[in-house]
């Protein structure tokens, strides 16, 4: 089931006046087909967020969206909460970037995976066997699916999230900052999560900020600033061959253990501090 957006505008009312706007998004237009992972990275305040909350329908009530969000063939970017029912966590889930407003934290973190499947009429027997599977599946050692989210560390906490939204099998997954909170290892293994899915062939949209994550999971990368494209290019050349100039600035910004080198800012003044009237004086290129 593949997952597109077609000339998709997103602005956000900061006061109640009609040209009081900030620009999120501008104009994007990606497609992730069945079996493909693509990256979007860029830095904070790029709208990132942005894109992932629109694919779920998911957008504050100070946005304004126009253009097309395409879910497997249906646009879903005029369904209303009721509409979407049918479609989110069963065609289209995703894993947040904050799990501490997602997780319930008087419930424990066996139930809220299974809380789905109920939803869809399953017996909670069956659904607790089914999550506790699934949780072991996200490596979630045997005694602590009892727990409450705040009795377990961040990265089972993430992988709890992930969990979620692979447990009702959809076909598309959107992944926010997927690793944010998590180590070495369960970075490796979660890569390898991703890969399977992808040879499910679900289509994978992950956003990240791990410029080194991208390249492990996704086939191709867009770079956003700006709420703009600026590049899309295979996911293994992101850190070797980047070619627009925003693009290697923010290669160079990142650290990476494995190989030596100069880090340096990228030029410019951040997304998230420029007004209206600054959008197009401030560009670094």
């Amino acid at each position: 089931m593949p997952l597109q957006f077609k000339n998709l505008n997103v602005q956000y009312g900061i006061s109640g006046l009609p040209d009081d706007r900030i620009t999120a998004l501008d104009n994007i237009s990606i497609k992730i087909n069945e079996g493909e992972c693509v990256s979007v990275v860029g830095e904070s305040g790029s709208g990132k967020s942005t894109l992932a909350l629109a694919s779920m329908n998911l957008l504050a009530s100070n946005a304004m969206m126009t253009g097309q969000v395409l879910v497997g063939g249906t646009d879903i970017s005029g369904l209303s909460d009721s509409e979407m029912e049918t479609i989110r966590w069963n065609e289209i889930a995703i894993v947040f970037q904050n799990y501490g407003d997602v997780l319930n934290p008087v419930h424990r973190i066996i139930d809220q995976v299974a809380e789905p499947l109920i939803k869809n009429g399953e017996s909670r027997s069956t659904a607790r066997d089914r999550s506790e599977r699934m949780l072991d599946y996200l490596k979630i050692k045997e005694g602590r699916d009892v727990l409450y989210p705040h009795q377990i560390s961040a990265g089972e906490r993430q992988r709890v999230l992930m969990a979620m939204a692979l447990i009702t099998d959809p076909g598309i997954l959107v992944l926010d900052e997927p690793v944010a909170s998590v180590d070495a290892i369960t970075k490796s293994y979660l890569a390898e999560v991703i890969h399977e899915q992808v040879d499910a062939g679900k289509a994978v949209l992950m956003i990240t900020h791990d410029l080194s994550f991208a390249p492990l999971c996704s086939d191709r990368c867009e770079v956003l600033y700006f709420g703009s494209i600026l590049e899309s290019l295979p996911s293994h050349e992101l850190l070797d061959a980047p070619r627009h100039p925003y693009t290697r600035a923010l290669v160079r910004s990142f650290p990476m253990m494995e190989r030596a080198k100069d880090l340096a800012g990228v030029r410019g003044v951040p997304p998230s501090m420029l007004s209206r009237s600054d959008q197009h004086s401030s560009c670094i290129f």
